[in-house]
């Protein structure tokens, strides 16, 4: 009867475990009216910073895209030339489904989550409102005084208001929301969105990081050849195409130093990858700490992946 007990609770606790992945699961189907571009471009603020996926329709049209994710989460959708169609706050176990046009920017509907929809409609009222802009900063403070147990308020106050961190009556409205409706991950969130404004730098003599061969950390000089580095993460497969890419341009330019760097979490994932995929015949680097790598922190990588080129003196040419 011991044993018997003991399987059950263990048959217990793994249906438990089961549970909880698929609660972190989410979708989103979005139909989006004359979009000319060939894919949506879905950013996502994640453990390793942004990330950014191209989503194609299928083929009855609708632009679908399915994560997983355990604290909230802020994703963007953007269409032709980097448009901003919508901004949707997601903590798992929703299924969301955004609805708009391309010729009318942030006028969508979204349904599946009352806060969501509350989002959208607020936007869409608001559209016409230069952005950023004062009239705009002072309609999300007055939502804020309005609704300061509503998670909205704080959507609102961080991703609509022009920047918060130079406000102090916003920061001051900020800390009246309810805790419970102001999640820190957010918080950090508007706080990193706000530091990529800042001046990033044109040079870099060298990354300190982890090497693959080397298994462990080692100083790779940037000078004395051109260099492109690709930026990149396990958790989107783009990182595919990416190396694609790199292989033609190290033969299209035998002298060119290719290296990529890795800045996701999990280093074991990182190297199955590298086993796996046979990405190339360059440096494979690691940052432990993702863009908050010492290393990295000079380039401010607000997205990946991402392609950084730089001449032979270590000046960057040309980013994102």
């Amino acid at each position: 009867m011991k044993t018997l007990n003991t399987i059950v609770l263990h048959l217990l606790l793994i249906l438990a475990l089961v549970g909880c992945g698929r609660n972190r699961e989410f979708t989103v189907a979005m139909t989006i009216d004359n979009v000319q571009a060939p894919a949506l471009k879905l950013t996502w603020w994640g453990d390793s910073g942004m990330v950014s996926t191209d989503i194609r329709p299928a083929a009855d049209g609708v632009f679908r895209f399915k994560g997983s994710t355990h604290k909230p989460t802020l994703v963007t959708v953007a269409g032709d030339g980097g448009v901003v169609l919508a901004q949707l706050v997601v903590a798992g176990g929703e299924q969301l489904k955004v609805r708009g046009d391309m010729k009318s920017p942030l006028a969508v509907t979204v349904e599946g989550d009352e806060h969501n929809a509350e989002w959208a409609r607020w936007r869409a009222e608001h559209a016409s409102l230069p952005r950023p802009g004062a009239e705009l900063d002072k309609a999300a403070r007055d939502y804020v005084l309005a609704h300061r147990d509503s998670p909205v308020a704080t959507w609102i106050l961080l991703f609509d208001h022009s920047d918060i961190t130079h406000d102090e009556q916003a920061m001051a409205l900020l800390d009246s929301i309810n805790p419970e409706a102001r999640p820190h991950s957010l918080v950090m969130t508007a706080q990193t969105i706000a530091a990529t404004h800042a001046e990033r730098a044109s040079s870099l003599n060298e990354l300190y990081l982890v090497d693959n061969d080397a298994q462990g950390y080692r100083s790779i000089t940037l000078r004395g050849a051109e260099t492109m580095i690709l930026f990149w993460t396990t958790t989107d497969t783009s990182y595919r195409r990416q190396f694609a890419h790199l292989k033609e341009l190290k033969q299209a330019h035998p002298a060119w130093r290719i290296i990529d760097v890795n800045v996701s979490s999990d280093s074991v994932r990182w190297q199955r990858v590298l086993r796996d995929e046979e990405p190339g015949d360059w440096q494979h680097l690691w940052a432990p700490c993702g863009p908050a790598e010492p290393a990295l922190v000079p380039l401010r990588l607000n997205f990946v992946p991402q392609l950084v080129h730089l001449d032979s003196t270590a000046v960057v040419l040309q980013r994102p």
